[in-house]
C-alpha cells in the first residue's frame, strides 16, 4: 500500500515537472517543433514512427506526432502519418515475429523477455494489443511480435492496431493543435 501511494505521488510530481517545464520553455519547444515540420514534414513523422514502433526503443513515437501539429502542420494529416507509419510497423512487427517464430526470437532477444512477452499475450489476448496500442502500458513494438509469434489472426490484429493507433495518435496530435 505504502508502496502504491509513493509511485502514485511519484507519477503525479513527474507529470508536474515536464508541465513547469514545457511553460519554462514554451517558445524554444514551439521552434524545435516549427523546425521539424518545415524540415522533415509528415514523410518524417511517417518514417520515424515507423522506425520506432518496429524495434524495441524507450522513445514513443507519439513526441514527432505531437511535434508535428504543435508545429503548424495539419491535423488529420499528421494523425494519419503517424497512424500508418506506426500500422507499417505493426505489420512489420507481426511478420518478423510469424517468420522468425519463438525459437529465433528467444535467441535474439532473450528467453525471459520472450517469455514476459508469452505471459502477458496468453493472459489479456487481443486486449494486450488493444494497450499496447493504445496507451504506454505495455510496449506496442513487444505485442506487435508476439502477435505475430502466437499467430494472433491476422483479420482480428489489423483492424485492431489501425483503430487504435489512429484514436491514440488523434488525441495527442489533437493536443498539439490546443496547447
Amino acid at each position: 500500500m505504502k508502496k502504491a501511494i509513493i509511485e502514485f505521488i511519484s507519477i503525479i510530481l513527474f507529470i508536474a515537472l515536464i508541465f513547469i517545464l514545457f511553460s519554462l520553455f514554451y517558445d524554444t519547444i514551439k521552434t524545435i517543433c516549427f523546425f521539424f515540420v518545415a524540415n522533415f514534414g509528415v514523410i518524417g513523422i511517417f518514417v520515424l514512427t515507423a522506425i520506432l514502433d518496429t524495434i524495441f526503443v524507450p522513445l514513443s513515437p507519439s513526441i514527432f506526432v505531437f511535434a508535428g501539429t504543435f508545429g503548424g502542420a495539419d491535423l488529420w494529416v499528421v494523425t494519419l502519418a503517424g497512424a500508418l507509419g506506426s500500422c507499417t510497423a505493426g505489420v512489420l512487427g507481426y511478420f518478423l515475429g510469424h517468420k522468425i517464430g519463438s525459437r529465433g526470437i528467444g535467441k535474439i532477444f532473450g528467453k525471459k523477455n520472450l517469455n514476459k512477452g508469452k505471459k502477458i499475450f496468453d493472459k489479456f489476448g487481443m486486449i494486450a494489443i488493444i494497450l499496447g496500442a493504445a496507451t504506454p502500458i505495455i510496449p506496442y513494438s513487444l505485442m506487435n511480435w508476439t502477435a505475430g509469434i502466437y499467430k494472433m489472426r491476422v483479420s482480428v490484429f489489423l483492424p485492431t492496431i489501425f483503430v487504435c493507433r489512429i484514436t491514440k495518435f488523434f488525441i495527442v496530435a489533437l493536443l498539439g493543435t490546443i496547447i
